[in-house]
């Protein structure tokens, strides 16, 4: 929580989250923090540098076990307050920054006027680095920074499509409506990477199967849910595509996005493995790319289970719990429910 260390730990470091790239920062920025801070104060340079470094470690060490470890993982974090979240952590990151800084200052020069100066300059030179990379060139929180967070009221699957997923609590398959969850088959589920899925039957119609995750290697199970749900479903894309052999938990659903029903457009959708490569949208008649993705501590937030509907609008599962719809073009996303696995069903005569 200190130096360059904990505020970096808590927002996330520029252009990678890797805890690799974040050690070089702080022994880069403790060097050049340190010189510049010794200069101003006509003190010893070494000393001013051996102090951030060690402090910087503290930092980091203390910045993983407590704010990402301890309390990082008993936030129930979401896309609509991740953003409250992380500047929630960045201040105690800041603060707790300051004051290891202090102290570390304070024993190397005996001078407690001194060690508050050293402190707070070299905490603003190193904060408001980390701060103007988070807010204007770290990729991996485009998500939070660059996209709007609306409300479900303003939005409606459309004509035609229904979704189904496994609620939170993880005892039962549901339908979503705007009327409300109805159940249509409970049990007891045993994993995060649990899922839905959808398998072409003999009639040229959909079953919805679930896909049953187990901690041992191979346990994994297939349960029939519900015969024909629907005329027209997604089959697993990287099954399609002959990458897999067989249907894989949610945390594999990565890849090309598929498109269900009578969609005609130029803009295709990529869901990255990591967190930090997120959703890539690629225009093929202009070129245009860009992409959006959240992959801070706190808020690790994979896209998968995507399926591209009318009007690009995508449809996914947010990191373990949150289905989403989200428009990338207007740049907005909403939750919509909380649950995962999700598949959706389309019957063009309900339109």
């Amino acid at each position: 929580m200190i130096g360059s260390g904990v505020f970096a730990m808590a927002v996330a470091p520029i252009v990678s989250p890797s805890y690799l790239y974040l050690g070089a920062q702080v022994l880069l920025l403790s060097i050049l923090v340190g010189s510049i801070v010794s200069k101003f104060f006509s003190v010893s340079s070494r000393r001013v540098v051996s102090v951030l470094l060690l402090t910087s470690v503290i930092s980091v060490w203390l910045g993983v076990r407590f704010l990402d470890r301890f309390l990082g993982y008993r936030l129930d974090t979401t896309i609509e307050n991740a953003l409250f979240w992380t500047h929630v952590l960045g201040g105690i990151a800041v603060l707790g920054s300051l004051l290891i800084t202090f102290l570390g200052f304070l024993v190397t020069f005996r001078k407690t006027t001194l060690a508050l100066k050293l402190a707070l300059f070299s905490q603003l030179i190193i904060s408001g680095y980390f701060f103007i990379g988070f807010w204007m060139f770290d990729s991996s929180v485009t998500f939070l920074t660059r996209v709007k967070v609306t409300s479900p009221e303003n939005w409606e699957l459309p004509p035609g499509y229904s979704l189904y997923y496994l609620n939170q609590k993880g005892d039962a398959v549901v339908e979503w409506s705007r009327a409300g969850e109805k159940v249509i088959s409970k049990g007891v589920l045993h994993h995060w990477n649990d899922r839905l899925f959808a398998r072409k039957n003999d009639g040229n119609t959909f079953d919805m199967w679930v896909w049953l995750d187990k901690e041992i290697p191979r346990g994994e199970t297939e349960q029939l849910i519900r015969e024909n749900f629907a005329p027209l479903s997604t089959i697993d894309s990287r099954v399609a595509a002959g990458i897999e052999r067989s249907v894989r938990g949610s945390f594999h659903t990565f890849g090309a996005v598929p498109k269900l029903g009578s969609i005609d457009s130029d803009w295709e959708f990529y869901a990255g493995y990591w967190g930090d490569e997120g959703l890539t949208c690629r225009n093929r008649a202009t070129g245009e790319s860009f992409s959006f993705s959240t992959d801070i501590p706190f808020a690790l937030f994979q896209v998968r289970d995507a399926v591209q509907l009318p009007g690009d609008i995508l449809l996914f599962q947010l990191g373990v719990d949150q289905i989403c719809l989200f428009d990338p073009l207007r740049r907005e996303i909403c939750l919509l429910v909380r649950g995962r696995g999700p598949i959706l069903g389309y019957d063009s005569s309900l339109r």
